[in-house]
């Protein structure tokens, strides 16, 4: 049978955010199920540091230089596709914001590779409004236009915190995986999905997804895949790690009769 194909898209912004992390998320997904995982980024860079650990696929976008005349041209024809576009409970139109100033002075054309083969889903951050890096914004609108033409769904994930932005570069996902509760209430509230489609991710999940640096989990993550191979650990079965050291018996003990009363299996 032939295994379904996962596509990850990962901008420079988001890779940077999480100090490279991303892939530990990535490999993780691809050790724990019957699928394929790609990686696709416009940066060389996010794609070099997988190793051959995942198959990755750069996806380079360029800009070529507009003449003023067509940034005319472009204002205009958004002017005529969206003059019956008014601002819900209102009579004020959508295109009075948005074609002179933030339109037309930010008009910027680009080109990209297409996506090389049909995922079965694509994996992509969540676009922030103020943070991202404009190949980044390009190539992950690329990716979403890519998706919805050949019917793809798209799983959005919270890097950057939701909840204190606008909601338009949030809303290009069909299903959210969400750190907290306070962003999945944000997704609901702005009706961005129903509440089915949003959930809140692991622990470990969301740790791969943040700034912060924990010493203990970034050993632990580069030996994962080999420790629950060759321990027959199955993923999500909880495992605790006792170190052996005569000194600490009566320790040892304690802890081997606390867990003996625990509810869930280890």
């Amino acid at each position: 049978m032939k295994k379904p194909r996962i596509l990850f898209a990962i901008g420079d912004i988001d890779w940077k955010y999480s100090r490279g992390k991303f892939r530990h998320l990535v490999n993780r997904v691809a050790a724990q199920g019957p699928w394929e995982v790609g990686v696709a980024s416009h940066d060389k860079e996010i794609c070099d540091a997988f190793d051959g650990q995942a198959e990755t696929f750069h996806l380079p976008v360029n800009f070529p230089t507009p003449l003023p005349k067509h940034a005319a041209a472009m204002g205009e024809l958004m002017i005529r596709y969206t003059s019956d576009v008014m601002f819900p409970n209102s009579r004020f139109a959508v295109w009075k914001t948005m074609a002179t100033d933030d339109f037309v002075g930010c008009f910027t054309p680009s080109t990209h590779a297409p996506l090389p083969f049909r995922p079965d889903a694509i994996v992509f951050p969540l676009m922030g409004i103020d943070n991202n890096t404009a190949p980044a914004c390009h190539f992950y609108t690329a990716i979403a236009r890519e998706a919805h033409t050949m019917n793809v769904p798209m799983l959005g994930l919270e890097v950057t915190p939701l909840g204190n932005r606008q909601s338009l570069g949030a809303c290009l996902a069909d299903y959210y995986g969400l750190k907290n509760e306070f962003s999945r209430s944000f997704v609901a509230r702005q009706e961005l999905a129903p509440p089915e489609r949003a959930f809140v991710l692991p622990p470990l999940e969301t740790y791969l997804l943040t700034c912060r640096n924990d010493s203990l989990l970034d050993d632990f993550f580069p030996v994962e895949n080999g420790a629950r191979a060759s321990l027959n650990l199955p993923s999500g079965h909880i495992t605790i790690f006792i170190p052996h050291n005569v000194a600490f018996v009566f320790e040892t003990r304690r802890i081997l009769a606390s867990l003996s009363a625990v509810r869930f299996p280890v």
